[in-house]
């Protein structure tokens, strides 16, 4: 995507709040193992708004003035000798931004917005957060809490960006028929492999290396290979177990590329399927193909 797109998002985004001010954040890493963390994926809002790929980036737009800026985080030495670090000028580039600014830098400015703009809009936590089960990305909660104290009104513009969203631009579309045509063609040459492979871990093999060698960013979600009774686990991971012959396998995979996922579930049979496993297979098409039916 180029920068034009963001920069469209980010106006689209402010004509909806009315001119307002909007301060969103990238994501924070979080820690995988003693000094490593895990493989970083922005937060999907934020790379609508800005293009960035590293974490704890912020953003702040002044509706009033239709100016944006970017705020870099510090990168000590010791990061960026290890994982590099995104200098200002590549920032601006691929985000359109007015200027790239410093924490310090950022907190006057946001201090001198305040002046004009009572409210301030940002992401709150998740609203279905009860649910998960898992710790929530810190930087938004973090990020909120300090905007509560600059501004005298903080609220979510979850909704609104969600709505800007669904509605997917020209460039969007091409991305997601560029990813879901990948993954058909990676399901396509796995099932022509699969005699050949033993074990769930050899088939997610397959794909991941079918989505690297054709460019694309990798898995758009942790895989899911899941032979016999594994399939009955909605979100099994393991991969590990070996393919038995007679039974099902499930599969649930996109390709990612340009940002934008592909999600595809299909179910293998493993050799020949017995009678049980046929006739499921054989309900489930005809209200596939009735379902088609009643929506065209």
């Amino acid at each position: 995507m180029e920068s034009d797109f963001f920069a469209a998002n980010r106006n689209n985004l402010i004509s909806r709040m009315g001119g307002g001010a909007v301060v969103l954040t990238a994501y924070s890493s979080l820690q995988l193992t003693g000094d490593a963390e895990v493989s970083f994926r922005q937060e999907a809002n934020f790379w609508y708004l800005t293009g960035i790929e590293e974490p704890d980036w912020q953003l702040i737009v002044d509706g009033a003035r239709g100016k944006s800026w970017l705020v870099a985080p510090h990168v000590s030495d010791v990061t960026a000798i290890f994982n590099g670090s995104l200098s200002k000028e590549k920032a601006k580039e691929i985000s359109g931004v007015d200027a790239v600014i410093l924490r310090d830098e950022a907190d006057d400015l946001l201090r001198e917005i305040a002046k004009k703009h009572s409210l301030v809009y940002s992401l709150d936590d998740d609203p279905h957060a009860k649910y998960y089960s898992f710790i929530l990305n810190p930087a938004q909660k973090k990020l909120w809490n300090r905007l509560d104290r600059i501004f005298n009104d903080v609220q979510d513009c979850r909704g609104e960006l969600a709505k800007l969203r669904a509605i997917k631009q020209p460039k969007e579309l091409m991305a997601m028929k560029k990813a879901i045509n990948l993954t058909v063609e990676a399901f396509t040459f796995v099932k022509d492999q699969l005699s050949q492979l033993h074990h769930e871990y050899e088939v997610e093999a397959e794909f991941t290396y079918h989505f690297r060698h054709h460019g694309a960013e990798g898995h758009a979600y942790d895989p899911i290979v899941a032979s016999g009774k594994n399939a009955c686990t909605l979100h099994y991971g393991s991969n590990n177990s070996k393919l038995k012959k007679g039974t099902l396998l499930l599969l649930d995979i996109g390709a990612r590329t340009d940002g934008y996922a592909a999600d595809i579930t299909r179910t293998y049979a493993i050799g020949k399927p017995g009678k049980r496993a046929a006739a499921v297979h054989s309900a489930v098409v005809r209200a596939h193909n009735d379902i088609v039916e009643l929506l065209t």
